[in-house]
């Protein structure tokens, strides 16, 4: 799910970068065009013209392309042309952006494999992108630097804390505890959660947070300040007020849980 979101959006960033230089971009600077030539008019001579449009309300420009081959009449290739040449740019952004994506990863691991070893304690390991600390000592954990935005606490049924970078979709559940924070924004990250192994807490950092739930006979509202127990197998949503931010720390029990994303 995470993999095809990813994808998804460098499709998305892909496609909006070869729509701006294979179509729009032609219109002032014409040679970025001529890299269709040789799909849609080889052996021969691409030719554009820009076509203005002028009405009573606005000024319109747009491309047209003719294909000059020896002996042969002009063969009026437009669409051809610009769909090549938008597919052609769009995928030299999706490699450039594929690759440069690798390597900010590849780097990331990197610096969080050397912060492990700077630490130099075995009992703390990479396990993929998450760090290890089942095994540490408590001493061992207090040195361990932990950016709570980005990243998970994972306690486990015998109290052990290991350390994971939290991911985008669905949250990833284990057989314990998993505290993080979180930023809820208008509808909030899913529509509707149920934790079926414990309760939740939920304590607000600042904003103040809405929560809907069945049990409830109306949305409640809660300040910074405050935290509230959403029961066992209790159906709830977390909401924020029209245009505000709530950043919350909950703690969720594992290693069950069902989310609503319809």
């Amino acid at each position: 799910m995470n993999l095809r979101k990813v994808f998804g959006w460098l499709i998305g960033i892909s496609l909006f970068f070869g729509v701006m230089i294979g179509w729009v971009a032609p219109l002032a600077f014409p040679p970025i065009a001529q890299v269709a030539q040789p799909i849609v008019c080889a052996g021969g001579e691409l030719s554009q013209d820009v076509i203005r449009e002028e009405s009573a309300s606005e000024v319109t420009y747009n491309s047209a392309f003719q294909c000059y081959r020896e002996g042969e009449a002009a063969t009026d290739v437009t669409a051809s042309a610009i769909l090549t040449a938008i597919g052609i740019y769009s995928l030299i952004a999706f490699l450039l952006l594929f690759f440069l994506g690798l390597r900010a990863l590849r780097g990331q691991t990197a610096r969080m494999r050397e912060a492990i070893r700077a630490i130099g304690d075995p009992r703390i390991r990479m396990a993929g992108r998450t760090i290890d600390m089942q095994d540490a000592d408590l001493p061992t954990k207090l040195v361990t630097l932990i950016d709570p935005d980005t990243h998970i606490l994972d306690i486990h049924r015998g109290l052990s804390v290991a350390v994971r970078r939290r991911k985008p979709g669905p949250p990833e559940r284990i057989d314990g505890m998993s505290v993080g924070i979180v930023t809820v924004e208008g509808e909030g990250p899913h529509n509707g959660e149920m934790h079926p192994d414990g309760d939740e807490i939920l304590y607000v950092i600042s904003g103040e947070l809405t929560v809907h739930a069945d049990c409830l006979d109306a949305p409640l509202a809660v300040p910074a300040g405050k935290a509230v127990v959403m029961p066992r197998g209790e159906w709830h949503k977390l909401t924020a007020p029209e245009g505000a931010r709530c950043r919350i720390v909950h703690i969720t029990p594992g290693p069950g849980g069902e989310a609503r994303f319809d």
